[in-house]
């Protein structure tokens, strides 16, 4: 499979101004990975539930703001979703 967000493990847990990974993390843990948000938060060093919930938000205004980063979360659905379904 193509790597869509190349990128070191470390990213997801680290605090980078406006880097996509946390949000687009929590938003495809909590959608695709079946996780709670609380789940999620510590999956990627965040406090809280809450602190998943605004990481959410924060990956709708990313993807409304930036035509690629909107083009790689509709990869990333699809890919998870032709997972989820068995097609390879």
């Amino acid at each position: 499979m193509q790597s869509l967000l190349a990128c070191s493990p470390s990213a997801f847990i680290t605090r980078s101004h406006r880097q996509p990974y946390r949000p687009f993390a929590a938003y495809f843990l909590t959608r695709f990975g079946g996780l709670s948000r609380r789940e999620a938060a510590r999956h990627l060093g965040v406090s809280s539930g809450p602190a998943v919930t605004q990481q959410i938000a924060r990956y709708g205004r990313m993807i409304a703001q930036s035509r690629r980063l909107k083009n790689v979360a509709k990869q990333c659905e699809a890919a998870l979703k032709d997972a989820a379904s068995g097609v390879a």
